[in-house]
């Protein structure tokens, strides 16, 4: 189903999270409300431990809230047993970890190709999407290349691609700037929102980086825990 653009794709309402510490219980979300929005690029900025990692966690469905409510495309994830949670991530979330975590054996194009692999598309197919993809990102000359090959840059490029690969409606990008210098983040944060924001997507992108902070359409402050300001 396509989504009018400003749709809401995530819903939280009062959700907290406690991490049990030896015998000392740790809060690390204390109430947070939030909306993403289809057709947006939303930052989620604030400083370190202040509980970004976790709420993106929490949103993506690879930990569960301690309390509050959760809604990602209108599903409670909650609600799904393990099996249908790992199924669901795979046909509607892309992710762009901090550090790529890019297979050192495979391909650039390879690389990209792994969730459609996954999700049981032929190889040649899979592989031809991703080639198509990488392309369009000016990776026309590295799709041959391992990742201990490629620049930072063009690492976080492959990455980009695969989270996008098997078009999913939403995004979550945790730090993708923070190993790049201030130019190349700059230029993936401007690839990233041109190729990954689009009307029925959302994209969802936890930073501290404040040189990338002009191509947000919404940024969200977080602060010990709780959701301070919301800049539109």
């Amino acid at each position: 189903m396509i989504r009018p653009a400003n749709s809401t794709i995530v819903s939280c309402r009062n959700v907290t999270k406690t991490f049990r510490q030896g015998s000392t219980d740790v809060m690390a979300l204390r109430g947070v409300d939030l909306d993403v929005f289809a057709g947006q690029l939303t930052l989620l900025v604030g400083p370190s431990g202040c509980g970004k990692t976790t709420l993106l966690s929490v949103i993506a469905g690879i930990l569960d809230q301690t309390a509050g409510e959760i809604s990602v495309l209108d599903q409670d994830l909650n609600h799904f047993s393990p099996t249908d949670k790992v199924l669901f991530r795979g046909r509607e979330i892309g992710f762009v970890f901090q550090h790529y975590n890019l297979l050192p054996a495979l391909t650039a194009v390879e690389n990209a190709a792994v969730p459609l692999i996954i999700a049981g598309q032929p190889r040649r197919r899979a592989i031809e999407k991703s080639r198509e993809l990488l392309e369009s990102m000016g990776m026309a000359d590295r799709l041959d290349s391992r990742p201990s090959k490629l620049s930072g840059g063009e690492q976080q490029r492959v990455a980009i691609a695969r989270a996008l690969v098997h078009e999913p409606r939403l995004v979550v990008c945790d730090e993708p700037t923070s190993a790049l210098d201030g130019h190349t983040g700059h230029k993936i944060m401007e690839s990233l929102r041109q190729i990954a924001v689009r009307p029925d997507r959302a994209v969802l992108v936890v930073t501290h980086d404040n040189r990338v902070f002009d191509l947000g359409d919404r940024i969200a402050h977080l602060d010990d825990g709780k959701i301070t300001q919301i800049e539109e």
